[in-house]
């Protein structure tokens, strides 16, 4: 009996020695960790590499840092030690352990994981040393500083890992985040944050958000680019007839004619630039939904006070009425023209297009309109080029205008593309010399430019020959 209470007793003083140290074989791991980058920060050390995937390899993470390595962690891996990981912030382990820890679990974008990772941002406690690239020059190889990072801060990374969102400065800055985004499950901001993830995982868990929650998965597909605000669904793995589909079983044409009308509307379209992206979007895929007796409806937006300062809406919103009612597009192009000079390009790329010859004057007076940037010239240019009308009037006249010059590269290039679609046999021997040598690293030569500008104004030349009546003679060619 007294053996039995010696073992008992014995077991009762190792038990809590056990608990402040679990997972020793990971404990150990960690540690070993720890100290190899203190290591390398005393050294100085240039080479990340080598670090494990976990620790460099996420997105939020690379960026910060450089990193070069894989971005691919092994997720079965983090799966079968998340429950020691957790075990080792509840123990008595060293703040270097618990920080590498948090980095681990926040690798892997669980949303669960942050109840587990918040107790810890608020303290301050030294911990392990970490990479910071210094940015000299970008053709230089890359320079790390290092710098000891607290206990809190590794709380944050993680946390801004997990939420896909950009590093949380403190506590208070994750928490007021937090209430924005109380379910994470049905927060924009966590999964438009995730879809820019660069990993394997991305496709399995939008799959499932767009069979779950199919109107978030489309202000994902269709709202969550923070560059240019215009649908990115392709770089997450979808295609435009499928996204299409979406809208007309999710939204349906009634319901997408009042986010139009701005009667109805999603949080991120109060944000003008999204809901120009957006609109313009549905208005470059109309037909898919609308039909001629929509048409009434649709051009009541012009005069909507939602659509103040939506030009660039309203033009496409013209270009796609002019589609679903093509005897009414050649004068809704033209007026559109006069209503909303400032953004022509895309009723002119439409009426080069297709009215090249009936309505060469107007062409040719917008190529000329002073103020306007190069790429008014090219759009008209390229309209030329694939018209479905002869375009030569039009073209001939543009050509015949003194104040065409061979100083413009893209446009004397434009030029000489459409000449060459729409005049046949036009000889160009220096067409493969308009546009002046550039690369990475190096400026153009003066015997370069001067070679540039002598293949621009025999180009313009030739083309000026061939054109001299006005194109009649190339017609009877044809």
């Amino acid at each position: 009996m007294r053996t039995l209470f010696r073992i008992f007793g014995s077991m009762l003083l190792v038990a809590p020695l056990l608990a402040a140290l679990p997972d020793q074989d990971l404990t150990t791991r960690l540690t070993k960790l720890a100290t190899d980058l203190e290591v390398a920060a005393q050294a100085r050390s240039n080479d990340v590499n080598n670090l494990p995937g976990w620790l460099m390899g996420s997105t939020a993470l690379r960026s910060d840092w450089g990193y070069k390595g894989p971005i691919i962690f092994d997720a079965a891996e983090l799966d079968r030690e998340r429950p020691a990981l957790k075990r080792i912030l509840k123990s008595q382990a060293s703040s270097n352990v618990k920080a590498l820890a948090l980095l681990w679990i926040g690798a892997g974008c669980n949303p669960k994981d942050l109840s587990d990772i918040e107790p810890f941002m608020e303290v301050k406690t030294p911990a392990i040393y970490l990479p910071e690239r210094v940015i000299l020059q970008q053709v230089a190889p890359d320079v790390f500083s290092w710098k000891r990072v607290d206990l809190n801060w590794t709380a944050l990374k993680a946390a801004s890992v997990i939420t896909q969102q950009r590093f949380f400065l403190d506590g208070n800055a994750y928490r007021h985040w937090k209430e924005k985004n109380p379910d994470l499950s049905l927060s924009f901001d966590y999964w438009s944050g995730f879809a820019r993830r660069a990993d394997a995982y991305r496709y399995v868990r939008l799959s499932a958000l767009e069979s779950q929650e199919p109107e978030l998965f489309l202000r994902v597909m269709l709202l969550s680019n923070e560059s240019s605000y215009a649908p990115c669904f392709q770089s997450y793995g979808w295609q435009a007839p499928e996204i299409i589909a979406l809208v007309s079983r999710n939204i349906g044409k009634e319901r997408l004619l009042k986010i139009l009308e701005r009667r109805e509307s999603w949080p991120e379209l109060l944000d003008e630039q999204r809901f120009s992206e957006f609109s313009g979007w549905i208005f470059d895929n109309a037909e898919c939904w609308f039909n001629d007796r929509d048409v009434s409806r649709l051009l009541m937006m012009l005069d909507n006070p939602g659509y103040q300062t939506q030009t660039r809406a309203k033009t496409l919103l013209i270009r796609a009425v002019g589609r679903l009612d093509p005897s009414r597009e050649r004068g809704l192009l033209k007026e559109g023209l006069d209503k909303f000079p400032e953004t022509p390009e895309h009723l002119l790329e439409v009426l080069s297009n297709r009215y090249a010859s009936r309505e060469a004057s107007l062409l040719h007076k917008w190529f000329f309109t002073p103020g306007r940037d190069e790429r008014v010239k090219c759009i008209i240019l390229d309209g030329l080029r694939i018209s479905r009308e002869d375009p030569l009037p039009c073209l001939s006249k543009i050509v015949r205008d003194p104040r065409i010059t061979p100083d413009s590269e893209s446009v004397i290039e434009a030029l000489a593309r459409a000449s060459r679609a729409c005049i046949p046999k036009l000889d160009l021997p220096m067409f493969g010399y308009i546009l002046v040598p550039r690369g990475k690293g190096r400026s153009a030569s003066m015997d370069e430019k001067q070679r540039a500008l002598l293949a621009r104004e025999d180009c313009l030349k030739r083309i000026r020959a061939r054109l001299a009546d006005g194109g009649a003679g190339i017609s009877s060619e044809k």
